[in-house]
């Protein structure tokens, strides 16, 4: 009823939708309509913190061009939905490949280093492992020494690089 409407607004919001026949509908009107994809980035963000829409909103986002001011902002629900454990386990993995689009870079290892202390750390730590360079070892074997860090976690995580944290 709402594509028939042609209710870009209404329609937009079912994206994501847990319903397959509803999120397909939508999509091809929003397609129909060349509904920009910063609308749609948009509404996948939002959709990033319902669980039932995480899914396909991770998938959506692989999908779009997204700009650089707003790819911060989705890696910053991405952390907090990591951190928080509120994403859907099936999530994980895709969630870790949505971060790998959007870039991984220093400024991100506070952030991942929240995420390696909590259930998730396998994930964290390939991640970690996966885009490891000079610069983002030093500042994380920096971060994991401060006081106030769980020692066994800092632990891990040097074993765990084996010998190239030895040099830090």
């Amino acid at each position: 009823i709402l594509v028939l409407l042609q209710n870009e607004k209404k329609v937009i919001t079912y994206l994501n939708h847990p319903d397959p026949a509803a999120r397909e509908k939508a999509r091809l009107a929003l397609t129909d309509w060349e509904t920009n994809d910063s609308e749609l980035v948009a509404q996948c963000h939002k959709d990033l913190q319902t669980k039932n829409r995480q899914q396909s909103a991770l998938k959506q986002l692989m999908l779009l061009d997204i700009e650089a001011p707003v790819r911060s902002k989705i890696k910053r629900t991405l952390y907090d939905e990591l951190t928080t454990r509120e994403i859907q386990p099936e999530n994980t993995a895709p969630a870790f490949d949505l971060l790998e689009k959007l870039g991984l870079t220093v400024d991100d290892v506070p952030s991942m280093i929240g995420v390696y202390e909590t259930t998730r750390s396998d994930e964290a730590f390939a991640f970690l492992e996966k885009h490891r360079n000079t610069e983002m070892l030093a500042h994380f074997a920096k971060v994991m020494n401060r006081p106030g860090t769980v020692s066994s976690h800092a632990a891990t995580f040097l074993e765990r690089m084996g010998p190239v944290a030895e040099s830090f």
